[in-house]
């Protein structure tokens, strides 16, 4: 540890103990502020290093709030798929459909054919 002492006492130290005292405040004097200045530079990183991982936090929540948008438009599509409505045909496709809408026709037209005697 450093010496401390008071300017009366320093006046009856001798050269080489004043030296002593001198030097040892100097180091610790040198020590405080290498460790000030290293505690600044470690902030300093960490603040770098939050700054440049916040655009991938960024990009992660981007990503995350695309799937959770594509799962509830999945999900709609699917809720749209049990919806369609029955059909008002005998043939199981939808009224309206042209699939339907073509056998229908063909039935109309065996219909005629067992209206004519043979």
């Amino acid at each position: 540890t450093a010496r401390r002492a008071d300017p009366a006492s320093a006046a009856r130290m001798s050269g080489a103990q004043l030296e002593d005292l001198e030097l040892e405040r100097a180091l610790a004097d040198s020590l405080t502020d290498a460790r000030a200045q290293k505690k600044r530079q470690e902030e300093v990183e960490l603040e770098r290093a939050l700054a440049e991982s916040a655009p991938e936090a960024k990009k992660t929540q981007e990503e995350l709030d695309l799937e959770r948008a594509l799962a509830e438009s999945l999900q709609d599509v699917e809720q749209e798929k049990v919806c369609v409505p029955p059909s008002d045909s005998s043939n199981g496709w939808p009224s309206g459909s042209e699939e339907g809408a073509d056998e229908e026709e063909e039935q109309d037209d065996d219909d005629d054919d067992d209206d004519e005697p043979p």
